[in-house]
């Protein structure tokens, strides 16, 4: 409802539920930037071609977003982990913290606003020290 001017990727994952009501929404509505995807093992791909993510901060996709070096708008979770996740996120400034609806919509009309804002998250996200975990995760997997 924002007609914000960003092309977007909606990732349902096995919700199929979810997908066929976006879907749904997107034709009815005639949006023409949001393309809904359901379940993809494609992610990686994905997520190298954006420049924001808007998530729950699970670990994996937090993992992911910092591997990628992929800012990240963090919506609220189911809470343990996912809470620290997103404190970690906002106070390293590699992300910003939503609380709900209201705080969501702000948020994406500054970004929009100030594109600057996800640039520096991105060049703060370089200066990550590498320390290579995907890689030596990936390794001791074809070991094992």
């Amino acid at each position: 409802k924002l007609n914000l001017d960003a092309d977007i990727l909606f990732i349902s994952g096995k919700n199929v539920k979810l997908k066929n009501r976006c879907e749904k929404y997107v034709k009815d509505k005639k949006i023409k930037n949001i393309q809904v995807f359901g379940f993809s093992t494609d992610v990686l791909n994905l997520m190298k071609i954006s420049d924001l993510v808007i998530s729950k901060p699970g670990g994996a996709t937090v993992t992911e977003c910092l591997e990628m070096k992929v800012p990240m708008v963090l919506v609220p979770g189911i809470g343990g982990q996912e809470k620290y996740n997103a404190r970690f996120m906002s106070k390293k400034k590699y992300g910003i913290k939503v609380r709900g609806l209201y705080s969501f919509k702000r948020c994406l009309k500054k970004l929009e606003n100030n594109p600057s804002i996800v640039s520096k998250m991105h060049q703060r996200m370089l200066k990550i020290d590498n320390n290579k975990s995907v890689e030596k995760i990936n390794d001791l997997i074809k070991k094992i």
